[in-house]
């Protein structure tokens, strides 16, 4: 008589192989669609392309502060908390414009003021109660006809 062969141990690593690769798959396709329900980003500028045509008469108005004398000034009081406009006096009266406060992290924050600048020439605008961080300041003007635009970045 023959002597009885042995039972072969049974593999598991098979069944593994097929556990981790489903396991696998299940995973990457929970990311994508974690990933397809997170919050949107926001574009730069809502209307960029519109905006982009009119680039040029930007470009006039940076070369046109560069090269005035008289310009408005931006100063952040960190201790107040508030950001001061500062007008010189040529400038304190037919002046008229927009201050942005643009929030690179947020666009939900960006706030458009009127530029309201007192008899002094100044303008203060509470910068308190807004987020801690970097902030764009974009102060846009019309004096005598002319545009101008100058742009500076404060931390709040």
């Amino acid at each position: 008589m023959s002597d009885p062969v042995p039972p072969t141990p049974k593999t598991f690593w098979p069944y593994g192989l097929i556990i981790f690769y489903c396991s696998f798959v299940v995973a990457m396709i929970g990311l994508v669609v974690y990933l397809s329900f997170s919050p949107d980003e926001d574009l730069v500028s809502d209307n960029y392309y519109a905006r982009s045509l009119t680039y040029q008469t930007h470009i006039d108005s940076l070369k046109r502060t560069a090269e005035a004398t008289d310009k408005l000034s931006i100063v952040h009081d960190e201790k107040t908390g508030t950001l001061l406009i500062q007008a010189p006096s040529d400038l304190r009266t037919g002046t008229t414009g927009t201050v942005v406060l643009y929030r690179p992290s947020d666009a939900k924050q960006d706030t458009l003021l009127p530029l309201a600048l007192n008899a002094q020439g100044v303008q203060t605008v509470d910068m308190s109660n807004r987020s801690k961080g970097a902030w764009r300041v974009k102060l846009s003007w019309q004096h005598a006809g002319l545009d101008y635009y100058r742009e500076e970045t404060i931390f709040n």
